[in-house]
C-alpha cells in the first residue's frame, strides 16, 4: 500500500504469512509512518507503526504488507451512516452523502433526497473504494476523526 495515502489513526489490515498470530481480519490503527528503504523489502519504502485495537500490541510493518480496508455496508453502519429506502447512506458531513450502485460507493453533493434518493443528475464527485479513504476525506472536510465502532 502506498503510504502516501494514509495518515495517523486510518484502520488498515496487515497481510503477512509470517506473523501467525494475526487473523484475516484483524484491525489495525496506523501510529506512525517512517520512510525507510530495505533491500529485503524492495516493493516498501516506508515502515508502518500499527496499533492492533483489540490488544495493546503494537506492530510495526514495511507498507508492502499493509492493505486497505474494503468500504462496505456493514462498514458504513460502524461508520454512524444511515441507509434510506433508496439505498443513499446518509451521515450529514456538510452537506456530502454516498450513494451505491454496482461499482461501489460514490460520493454525491446534497442533491440526495430523503423522501425520493438520489437524484441521478447529479455529478459524482469521488468513488470512495476503502475504510482510510472515507476516513481522509471526513476529516478533510469536518477536522476531527469519523467514529468508528469496532467491535
Amino acid at each position: 500500500m502506498d503510504t502516501k495515502e494514509l495518515r495517523l489513526n486510518n484502520l488498515v489490515f496487515i497481510n503477512n504469512d509470517l506473523l501467525v498470530e494475526i487473523k484475516a481480519n484483524d484491525i489495525f490503527r496506523v501510529s506512525g509512518i517512517n520512510k525507510r528503504f530495505e533491500l529485503l523489502f524492495p516493493e516498501s519504502d516506508s515502515t508502518v507503526s500499527l496499533d492492533h485495537t483489540n490488544s495493546i500490541r503494537v506492530y510495526n510493518q514495511f507498507n508492502q504488507f499493509i492493505q486497505p480496508i474494503p468500504l462496505t455496508e456493514e462498514w458504513l453502519l460502524k461508520c454512524g451512516f444511515k441507509k434510506n429506502m433508496f439505498g443513499v447512506f446518509l451521515l450529514d458531513f456538510s452537506g456530502y452523502y454516498l450513494c451505491k450502485n454496482d461499482v461501489g460507493f460514490f460520493l454525491v453533493t446534497d442533491e440526495v433526497d430523503d423522501e425520493f434518493g438520489f437524484v441521478p443528475e447529479r455529478p459524482i464527485l469521488l468513488k470512495i473504494k476503502f475504510i482510510h479513504q472515507l476516513q481522509n476525506f471526513y476529516f478533510a472536510l469536518v477536522g476531527e476523526e469519523i467514529k468508528i465502532q469496532i467491535t
